[in-house]
């Protein structure tokens, strides 16, 4: 059976979802925009291409509706990190939980509001170091 790859742009949701604005009717307002033409091209499944958008998964669920299958490429994308780093011997000897650290080259204090919104609670964040990121 052949199957049709569709694309579509969404510019705005990056921005509401790190404004945590998940459910406002603007927002609801793009996700309808951005889904009505997959779903008028006969779209069953929707693969979230973006990190921020599993927090918009509960909007897009129901703007599609059920008969749409939504996947989100997180768990994937884990499983795979984790084979190339089994491959590479890589992985950590310990099988203690780790702790969770967030890192930004921008303004820590503003991303820390962004991450307490979105995690549900306060996370350690972090400055990453100038001489990991490239300027133009």
């Amino acid at each position: 059976m052949p199957v049709s790859v569709l694309t579509q742009a969404c510019p705005g949701l990056v921005e509401c979802v790190e404004a945590c604005d998940l459910e406002s009717p603007r927002t609801r307002a793009l996700v309808e925009s951005y889904t009505a033409p997959l779903l008028a091209a006969g779209a069953d499944t929707l693969v979230l291409g973006c990190t921020h958008y599993p927090f918009l998964m509960p909007v897009v669920a129901e703007v599609v509706g059920p008969e749409v299958t939504i996947l989100e490429t997180g768990a994937p994308v884990a499983r795979q990190l984790h084979h190339v780093l089994e491959a590479g011997e890589l992985l950590a000897e310990r099988s203690t939980t780790g702790t969770v650290r967030f890192w930004t080259s921008g303004d820590t204090s503003a991303f820390a509001k962004v991450v307490a919104g979105l995690w549900g609670e306060s996370a350690e964040v972090q400055q990453v170091p100038t001489e990991y990121v490239k300027m133009p």
